[in-house]
């Protein structure tokens, strides 16, 4: 397993070493054409650096002032009724890839968190607030709000199934 950790971290630094070349061959023959690729990065990054600072400053203070284990603490003391809610609307807001959150998720289930809850929480990952004003210019806003509704009901649907499975399995 060691050599293979080797052989792709080999095959990075030859694919980082061929995008450079090949940016600077591309420099050589069109200069002018990398000038405006080269302003066009700079300001690509000037409109994301700053939104990526602010979510990790946002991510850094979450997680010191409510470290996974307090939270799953705290959790656990709600009724089912509040677990459920905050589960949809913590879906709902999350943002990233998925896979970055089944480190906090199998944490927040080692810590006593029912399934259930964790499957509603992925399932409403599915509703995006940033795609919403898209999907109002195209299908109107009635649509949106009755599949979103909808999305919703049958993400509480899919966590009872999931606790009824899990039940079933025990």
């Amino acid at each position: 397993m060691n050599k293979k950790k080797k052989k792709n971290k080999k095959y990075n630094y030859i694919f980082l070493l061929f995008s450079v070349i090949l940016y600077i061959l591309l420099l050589l023959i069109y200069p002018d054409k990398t000038k405006v690729l080269n302003s066009n990065i700079l300001n690509l990054m000037k409109k994301i650096l700053p939104v990526l600072a602010l979510i990790f400053i946002f991510m850094f203070f979450l997680e010191l002032l409510f470290p996974v284990k307090k939270m799953a603490e705290l959790f656990k003391k709600q009724k089912t009724f509040v677990l459920w809610g905050v589960s949809i609307l913590s879906g709902i807001l999350s943002s990233g890839s998925v896979y970055l959150w089944y480190p906090i998720l199998k944490e927040l289930k080692d810590n006593g968190i029912k399934g259930e809850i964790i499957a509603v929480f992925i399932f409403n990952r599915a509703v995006k607030l940033q795609l919403l004003p898209m999907m109002i210019l195209y299908f109107g806003l009635k649509y949106v709000v009755v599949l979103t509704v909808v999305m919703i009901l049958i993400s509480v649907l899919y966590g009872l199934t999931f606790k009824l499975l899990y039940q079933l399995g025990s």
